[in-house]
């Protein structure tokens, strides 16, 4: 049987239509207000976005537009010329991407928050169930990922009965915070312990794990951490080594998994290059130990191989490479999924 280690990129979250990681800051002024008027009801995330805003419409060109060249130049701006802490744009940025969340409050005033993160799991859609049935004919060693969102939660559950045996983040029996929540409600999460048994190795961090003082995490049923002023949500952006000891033992198992595996499946990940340039290229080539296969799910698969074989040639001279679609789209059939998997 086939060992499988499962690489997610911001693609894979687009068939769900959940925000991903790209261009998230709009190009004009009338989207900016659309955003605060609809997406930042709080008063100090009107602020925030203001204070973004004005940033970023001040030194787009100088970064050609590129959101990756604004938040390593605001790195950098150690003098604050700037106006704006970096911590406010990786701030913003998970307020933006947890929008859905906040929506939810009106609709479960009772049960704030409860439910929206795991209760949407029974609603896969056909492109995550085929690969999931695809994936349970092999060995899968686990998943690794570089999104922050909680796709992947949603789609496994917390619980070993769940798809694919359900998650954890790297150990059985992780107790999930319960401070803020009641779990006796209808559409209430009833479980205290993540027990699934396929490792959800988050390499950048989630939306729903707080930073403790004593240099830990707690971990949420939700995005809760990501919208309340009092936590700091756990979100590490591209170069920042800050949080290298609470994600050490994460990046640790991940590489587990990558070497237990001799065919690696990339879906919606663009190798970009301030990844591969650093610690996840670095990952890769060392966790390379039982690599036969690649296999890349991507609309630019074509083109992304040729950074495979560049990134791997070394540690895999003859690495066999396979391409094809990004999942949803009608071409990606069942059949062509099995064989580009099996390599048959």
């Amino acid at each position: 049987m086939r060992t499988i280690a499962l690489f997610l990129g911001a693609g894979f979250s687009k068939p769900w239509g959940l925000p991903v990681t790209k261009d998230l800051l709009p190009d004009s002024k009338e989207e900016w207000e659309q955003i605060i008027e609809e997406k930042f009801p709080r008063e100090y995330q009107q602020k925030l976005a203001r204070r973004v805003q004005t940033s970023w419409l001040k030194y787009r060109d100088e970064c050609q537009g590129s959101v990756d060249q604004f938040a390593e130049k605001l790195q950098t701006d150690e003098q604050g010329t700037m106006g704006l802490p970096f911590d406010d744009l990786a701030y913003y940025l998970v307020v933006r991407l947890a929008v859905e969340e906040s929506e939810t409050r009106e609709f479960h005033m009772q049960t704030q928050f409860i439910g929206h993160h795991f209760g949407m799991q029974n609603e896969i859609l056909p492109c995550y169930d085929e690969l999931m049935k695809e994936l349970s004919k092999d060995s899968l060693r686990g998943i690794v990922t570089t999104n922050y969102d909680l796709v992947v939660e949603k789609i496994l559950g917390p619980d070993a009965t769940g798809r694919l045996g359900g998650f954890n983040y790297g150990m059985q029996g992780q107790s999930l915070n319960k401070r803020h929540h009641e779990f006796n409600t209808q559409r209430g999460y009833h479980r205290e312990t993540i027990d699934g048994t396929i490792p959800l190795l988050k390499l950048h961090g989630s939306l729903n794990w707080a930073l403790l003082k004593e240099k830990g995490i707690d971990v949420y049923v939700d995005c809760y951490p990501s919208l309340t002023r009092g936590h700091q949500p756990l979100i590490v952006p591209p170069h920042d080594s800050s949080h290298d000891e609470i994600l050490s033992q994460i990046r640790l198992k991940a590489s587990e998994v990558l070497k237990d595996a001799d065919v690696w499946v990339f879906c919606g990940y663009s190798f970009p290059d301030y990844d591969i340039d650093n610690d996840i290229g670095n990952l890769l080539k060392s966790s390379a130990y039982n690599l036969r296969r690649v296999v890349i799910l991507n609309p630019d698969a074509e083109d992304l191989e040729k950074k495979v074989r560049n990134l791997l040639n070394a540690a895999v001279p003859e690495l066999e490479v396979k391409r094809g679609l990004r999942l949803g789209d009608e071409q990606l059939t069942e059949l062509n999924l099995r064989s580009l998997i099996s390599g048959n």
